[in-house]
């Protein structure tokens, strides 16, 4: 899950070519929450739960420095 729409694609899909990592499947969502970190984590935790934890691993991805509560969003604080 991300915060944005296409820088976030196009640097998982450059880490993909550059690794040459063909065999994982990368799925970007924007959040439907929101941009903060915690709107980001709860929309990825949220839809991992009402897809039936079809995903191998879940990662919320945004910019850290323009947040004042970022230290919200540390993993194992999401519902």
């Amino acid at each position: 899950m991300c915060e944005g729409e296409k820088t976030e694609t196009d640097y998982f899909n450059a880490i993909r070519r550059e690794r040459r990592i063909s065999s994982a499947r990368v799925r970007i969502m924007p959040s439907d929450y929101g941009t903060d970190p915690l709107s980001v984590m709860n929309y990825a935790f949220d839809r991992f739960l009402s897809e039936g934890r079809a995903f191998d691993q879940v990662y919320a991805v945004f910019d850290r420095d323009d947040h004042l509560h970022f230290h919200n969003a540390e993993p194992g604080r999401a519902p």
